[in-house]
């Protein structure tokens, strides 16, 4: 991060590099000369709050100008090797209506409508999870697959951090990789502790942010895969208590039991014919390639590792990936991770 760059003595922004926001846009792109026009161009528009700064042909920049960002950091956001970002410091609110409502929210007659990822009964926070936002009335985009992106702010978290919903169904997308779409899985232990995306086919919630996530109350993970050989063929793995600990533990990976899916439909125990993530009682930190201590076997790629589960990296670079399904090793087509609460179906 950039020292901050003050546009006047009233707007301070502070500057982001190798960061991009693909969320909360009004308006289309500006060319600008310099960084500071940028900020100068924002700042005569009454809710922006932030700006992506992309390189144009001509030597200056795409201004993108955004609403909505507020106590966000660095690390909140999804990383480009072009862009850079810049968010504004001096205004942690936009201002309030004559009927209380923040951030945008507008007054219907009774309370408050919120835009999306703000939360009831002013509008005046982020929504904790992905399951909040559905309880709050949020959708999908048009399709079954078109998860929204937004930020939302866990309890305990630092920081609020953009996060992929699937509202639908109240759950966080944690990990999606769909196949034949190439994307970098060969990131540093840094790197991986922070949202990673580079299309709309691969994304990673970010290791600080599933810890933050999954120790806010009780919660399951939930693994939908679609088989290579036949995409109309799929399986799902259910971990109860799923948790994932802090740094200092190497962020850890915990859960208490395991159901699995058979087809076509039922549940049934998982263990020890069906499982990707290791044994209850495993111990499974966290590595990546560079990582000291970590695994020899692990080449690339990042992941939870013991004995039984480095063998089934969902980030090796190599495709199809494979799972561990009723005793066989399944080649994947596409796979997702998704959290929420234990008591929702």
């Amino acid at each position: 991060m950039l020292s901050g760059v003050s546009v006047d003595v009233q707007i301070k922004y502070k500057i982001c590099d190798n960061k991009i926001i693909k969320i909360w846009k009004r308006e289309k792109e500006k060319e600008a000369k310099s960084l500071k026009m940028c900020g100068i161009l924002c700042s005569r528009l009454p809710w922006c709050r932030a700006i992506t700064a992309c390189p144009a042909g001509t030597g200056g920049y795409n201004c993108q100008f955004h609403y909505g960002v507020y106590f966000a950091a660095c690390q909140s956001f999804r990383s480009d090797l072009n862009c850079k970002i810049m968010i504004e410091t001096t205004k942690n609110t936009e201002p309030i209506s004559a009927e209380g409502c923040a951030n945008g929210g507008i007054w219907n007659g009774t309370n408050c409508r919120c835009l999306d990822g703000f939360a009831s009964p002013k509008c005046e926070r982020y929504i904790k999870d992905c399951e909040e936002g559905a309880d709050l009335g949020y959708k999908n985009k048009p399709g079954q697959w078109d998860y929204v992106t937004t930020l939302t702010w866990s309890t305990g978290a630092p920081y609020p951090f953009e996060t992929f919903c699937n509202y639908n169904d109240g759950k966080t997308i944690m990990f999606y990789r769909g196949f034949g779409v190439p994307i970098n899985w060969n990131r540093t232990w840094q790197e991986y502790k922070y949202v990673l995306t580079e299309t709309n086919e691969a994304y990673w919630m970010g290791l600080e942010n599933i810890h933050y996530l999954t120790n806010s109350g009780t919660h399951q993970l939930q693994i939908y895969f679609t088989r290579f050989a036949d995409s109309n063929l799929f399986g799902q793995f259910f971990y109860k208590n799923f948790k994932v600990g802090a740094e200092s533990t190497d962020y850890q990976l915990s859960y208490s039991s395991l159901e699995v899916v058979k087809e076509p439909y039922g549940l049934q125990d998982g263990e020890p014919d069906s499982n990707t993530l290791g044994p209850i009682n495993g111990s499974r930190p966290f590595c990546t390639w560079e990582k000291p201590g970590c695994s020899s076997a692990l080449q690339n790629g990042g992941w939870w590792h013991d004995a039984f589960a480095t063998q089934y990296s969902l980030t090796k670079p190599m495709e199809p990936v494979t799972v561990h399904y009723h005793g066989e090793d399944v080649q994947v087509n596409s796979i997702s991770f998704q959290v929420y609460d234990n008591s929702r179906s």
